[in-house]
């Protein structure tokens, strides 16, 4: 089985309601969306103590958490109806979706560590830095 690249042109290719269980790219998507699943598991362990500080990184931990969760599932799901052979539920336009839905994800999650987390680590910092300060009280 090769890979025609010209059929995802062609929107009765996408759209087809059976398109079989013979799937070659069953077993790395599988990978990918079981590794999205895992990472998804662990990455609160790494951060605990800076999501316990910084509420910046309480909210990017979230946001990861839930999204490769998500997506995970979903894709999990998609793949196992695919695999059966179940119709509608396993065309070809519902992992385009996903794979998509993914990718705009990313790309306005890597737009949202370039502006507004850099910006709001700066200001806890700025914030610690001011606190510190104010915490001294008065020397004798």
């Amino acid at each position: 089985m090769s890979f025609d690249f010209h059929k995802f042109f062609n929107f009765k290719y996408l759209i087809d309601p059976n398109p079989g269980s013979d799937f070659q790219f069953f077993l790395p998507m599988m990978i990918v969306f079981v590794s999205m699943f895992v990472l998804g598991i662990i990455i609160p362990f790494f951060w605990k103590n800076k999501a316990k500080k910084i509420a910046v990184y309480k909210n990017l931990q979230g946001k990861w958490r839930t999204s490769l969760i998500s997506f995970s599932i979903i894709g999990i799901f998609l793949l196992a109806f695919r695999r059966q052979d179940i119709p509608y539920l396993s065309s070809r336009i519902l992992l385009f979706v996903l794979f998509f839905s993914i990718i705009y994800w990313l790309v306005s999650f890597l737009i949202y560590l370039r502006k507004d987390f850099r910006r709001g680590v700066n200001d806890w910092q700025e914030q610690e830095n001011k606190m510190k300060y104010l915490r001294q009280g008065k020397k004798k």
